[in-house]
């Protein structure tokens, strides 16, 4: 071989190490930007996704240590908020259950409940006021049908005194008492006038009186 074949062979040989180092390089980069690029998708999809803490409790304490809320599970897979006083006594709680539907609960200081706030799975809903008592001293209510109805309920150890009216296009019932005058009973019809009335005097009489549309006593006992 001429001494001019052999340059051009070296030159040629020379060519392509430098062509397969470039080669080498162009490979690590690409492999260098595709990881980059992976991991700044990653980030941005851990960035945009808010972060998840499983727990089946959750206590919440005061800066002195005293637990103040409590979010935790029940039975039957019910979950239930507690607020809690300076001395960890109950005072609030939401409950929510798949049996029934959600209650709001207040309790007095002593521990008694107070006020209940429920709905029921049909979504009838009812407010209901203790005062200590049992059952509760009043009570509204609104079927899941849409009735309304009230109770009113008063016990004490020398008597019950109650009262329920339920709304569903019946005639308006109302318990009237006045001082130094018949306390009693009367019934109204749908334009606000007086049909039947149970009255009873001073002396403790009773009187039944039924009337017409026009006012007029239609019966009287006695």
């Amino acid at each position: 071989m001429d001494e001019h074949a052999r340059t051009e062979k070296g030159r040629l040989e020379v060519r392509l190490e430098r062509l397969e180092r470039q080669s080498r390089w162009l490979r690590r980069g690409l492999l260098l930007a595709a990881g980059c690029l992976a991991g700044a998708v990653a980030m941005g999809q851990r960035a945009a996704t808010p972060g998840t803490l499983r727990v089946a409790q959750l206590l919440i304490c005061d800066s002195e240590g005293r637990p103040r809320a409590e979010l935790g599970l029940t039975g039957g897979d019910a979950v239930h908020l507690d607020l809690l006083d300076v001395r960890q006594r109950r005072r609030l709680r939401l409950h929510v259950s798949p049996a029934a539907g959600p209650r709001c609960e207040f309790f007095d200081s002593l521990g008694a409940l107070q006020v209940s706030i429920t709905g029921d799975q049909h979504g009838g809903a009812a407010i209901e006021l203790n005062g200590g008592s049992a059952p509760p001293a009043a009570r509204l209510a609104v079927s899941s049908a849409g009735t309304p109805s009230l109770e009113l309920v008063e016990n004490r150890a020398e008597y019950t005194a109650s009262l329920r009216a339920r709304v569903e296009r019946a005639p308006r019932l109302e318990l009237r008492n006045w001082d130094a005058a018949p306390a009693g009973v009367l019934l109204l019809d749908g334009r606000d006038r007086v049909r039947a009335s149970m009255l009873a005097d001073a002396a403790g009489v009773p009187r039944l009186a039924l009337l017409g549309d026009d006012g007029r006593v239609l019966f009287c006992a006695p």
